[in-house]
């Protein structure tokens, strides 16, 4: 399945302290990650791509 994403601005992967989606600020790079991706539609799809796009790239099943 192929997949478009909207980038609005420039997002940063290095930053834990910053949505990668839509470089929002958490409270941490954990449960303040996985709790703005549920509150925030718009992150939640491009993760849930994000993670189909990697998905053969890690061996068994990834739990994050």
């Amino acid at each position: 399945m192929s997949y478009q994403t909207q980038t609005t601005g420039t997002t940063s992967w290095t930053n834990p302290e910053r949505c990668p989606f839509c470089d929002a600020g958490l409270e941490d790079g954990g449960w303040g990650f996985i709790a703005h991706v549920r509150a925030n539609p718009q992150c939640s799809t491009e993760y849930d791509m994000w993670r189909e796009q990697i998905a053969g790239d890690m061996g068994g099943e990834w739990g994050g």
